[in-house]
């Protein structure tokens, strides 16, 4: 299990590593420049596989965390069990990037605590420049929360705007809110997501 530990270290590290060859820092104290990626896989609601070709051609593969939302969780370290919603939250967000080009904004940290790189994405215009806001898509669905983790909460107002959007309009996870009464209100935590 350490040697097992050790491995994943230093895996993530290496990532940051080649990240930090992509990711050229502009100057910003907070963010950092839009790097450009193709999704080639949809892990759950809010992880996603990219691969991304530097400036001397070098490729690299990895997962990635979306920063600022969380979606039910598919079975895992997080959760026993596949949560409510959690298929659908995985669906969506294959329907909507799964293919396709989109554009990976750094912040202000490097790794979540699953040591998986953060980024918000986005999906990319015609010229490759930043278009629509995946995260923004998953919660106006109704399949995501808005779930700021500091120090990267430039948009944990916004993104809270929109969770409260989608709970109002019924939509995604909200819609079953309709039917049954729910002991979580607009101001808690829904225990579907972890």
């Amino acid at each position: 299990m350490r040697q097992q530990r050790g491995v994943v270290g230093i895996l993530a590290l290496s990532i940051v590593l080649f990240a930090a060859t992509l990711f050229a820092d502009t100057g910003e104290s907070r963010v950092q420049t839009f790097t450009p990626a193709t999704v080639v896989g949809v892990h759950d609601g809010d992880t996603i596989t990219v691969r991304v070709v530097n400036a001397i051609g070098r490729i690299a593969t990895f997962s990635i965390r979306i920063i600022g939302i969380d979606t039910p969780e598919l079975r895992g370290p997080k959760a026993d069990r596949t949560q409510p919603y959690a298929r659908r939250a995985q669906r969506f967000l294959a329907n909507l990037v799964l293919g396709r080009d989109v554009v990976l904004e750094r912040e202000v940290s490097d790794l979540d605590v699953y040591d998986r790189p953060l980024f918000h994405v986005y999906l990319a215009g015609e010229n490759g420049e930043r278009g629509q806001s995946v995260a923004e898509a998953l919660l106006l669905a109704g399949y995501a929360i808005a779930d700021p983790w500091v120090p990267d909460i430039r948009n944990a107002d916004h993104y809270a705007d929109l969770e409260r959007q989608a709970r109002a309009a019924h939509v995604g996870r909200w819609h079953q809110r309709l039917k049954k009464k729910s002991a979580s209100t607009a101001g808690e935590r829904d225990p579907s997501f972890a």
